[in-house]
């Protein structure tokens, strides 16, 4: 049992984080009963003021959880083996009210149609593969902390991170997030509503790689500055 428990904690956290961000995708897209972009019900301004409370909230969650101080705290509580695998179920269930509870707001303010509509929905697909390839090039379980749980049953330490520059990576620093920021942009339909949340989430991808790259220089010094020099953040081909 004392086994079990941890393990079904971790299983748990990551197949609520995998249904977490189907239903983002999902909703996104224009799923009709998650649909992001659907008819208002709310007056625009008590439904802008919902919104920008959910977009702190998703956040604040996601920078203040990631953070040392805080992970310090924590584990003065909560096993260490498990600390990952928290953070996972606790941001799932931050992106699930996040969907859940958004409130649309009108109206439109671009509406395309036919061959570009196509266009812009198969370069959305073409975003979520990337991001779901830059995931699945490093070790995916460790991202949401199966691997942490499965080295302390084993009595083993953790590996530490290796620099390492494979596939995607020797396009952009962060393919992950390009392909998350392709995916929000690339759609058929804006409204007012929309471009709140593709904002509010760009602003916030933004401000996350800003601490990624502190983190990132830190961790990897001399190696990280090179590679930093030569291969843009986002934007293939562009100058750094």
């Amino acid at each position: 049992m004392r086994r079990l428990l941890p393990r079904l904690f971790a299983l748990t956290a990551a197949a609520a984080f995998a249904g977490s961000m189907a239903l983002f995708a999902l909703a996104w897209l224009g799923l009709p009963q998650v649909a992001l972009q659907r008819q208002p019900t709310l007056p625009a301004t008590a439904a802008a003021a919902i919104d920008l409370a959910l977009l702190a909230a998703f956040g604040l969650h996601h920078s203040l959880m990631a953070r040392d101080r805080a992970k310090a705290l924590l584990l003065r509580y909560w096993p260490a083996p498990l600390e990952r695998s928290l953070y996972v179920a606790v941001a799932s269930a931050f992106t699930v009210l996040l969907i859940l509870a958004w409130q649309p707001v009108g109206p439109a303010l671009w509406r395309l149609s036919g061959a570009p509509a196509l266009l812009l929905q198969l370069t959305a697909l073409a975003g979520l593969g990337i991001s779901l390839a830059a995931a699945l090039t490093f070790d995916h379980l460790h991202l949401i902390g199966l691997r942490q749980l499965s080295a302390h049953e084993r009595g083993e330490p953790v590996p530490p991170a290796q620099f390492a520059t494979p596939g995607l990576y020797r396009l952009v620093r962060h393919p992950m997030q390009s392909g998350l920021l392709l995916f929000l942009w690339s759609t058929p339909t804006m409204t007012v509503g929309g471009l709140l949340f593709a904002g509010g989430l760009t602003l916030y991808i933004l401000i996350g790689l800003h601490f990624e790259e502190r983190s990132l220089r830190a961790s990897f010094g001399a190696d990280y500055e090179a590679y930093a020099a030569r291969v843009p953040a986002l934007i293939p081909f562009l100058r750094p």
